[in-house]
């Protein structure tokens, strides 16, 4: 018996940026991190609708490529949301130090 993966190959990109508008509408909760599950999300509900199956894992491949053009096409955005994720740990890190001095 064969394997059947979803064929992420006749995924339209236009998925991808359906995959980072729903991600940046909720970026308060999220973490940068979270726009991987998103997009496969996205990739899956598309290949599920559209029968879209493959013996072939392509993927992995594939996503890397939506990766690097969202990267490409959101760059300004993504910057954001790296500038709020560290000072969002930076402010986790800092809270650590002052229950810990407070302890001593």
């Amino acid at each position: 018996m064969t394997d059947f993966y979803y064929d992420y190959q006749q995924v339209p990109l236009n998925i991808a940026d359906e995959a980072f508008r729903d991600f940046y509408q909720d970026v308060e909760t999220l973490s940068i991190l979270d726009l991987l599950g998103s997009l496969i999300e996205h990739c899956d509900r598309w290949c599920d609708e559209n029968q879209a199956f493959s013996p072939d894992d392509n993927r992995e491949l594939v996503l890397r490529k939506m990766q690097a053009y969202l990267h490409e096409r959101y760059s300004n955005e993504l910057m954001d949301l790296l500038e709020m994720e560290i000072i969002k740990n930076r402010e986790k890190i800092e809270r650590m130090i002052d229950v810990q001095q407070r302890k001593n």
